[in-house]
């Protein structure tokens, strides 16, 4: 039993185009990438790590 199904299923709309909506002009590419660029849900973690680091490179980590 496979998870993935065959691209038989979509083979006749496989290589179709993109569908414009009329009224919404097309998103640029940079704004696309926004979209999906890191943010920082953990607040205050890259500090908390950097700090780690730093009390175990000076061989004081508690």
């Amino acid at each position: 039993m496979s998870f993935y199904k065959k691209n038989d299923d979509y083979r006749d709309i496989l290589h179709l185009s993109r569908p414009e909506i009329k009224g919404h002009p097309k998103m640029d590419a940079l704004s696309r990438a926004a979209q999906f660029s890191p943010f920082a849900a953990l607040t205050g973690f890259d500090d908390a790590i950097e700090e780690t680091a730093e009390e175990w490179r000076e061989g004081t980590l508690r």
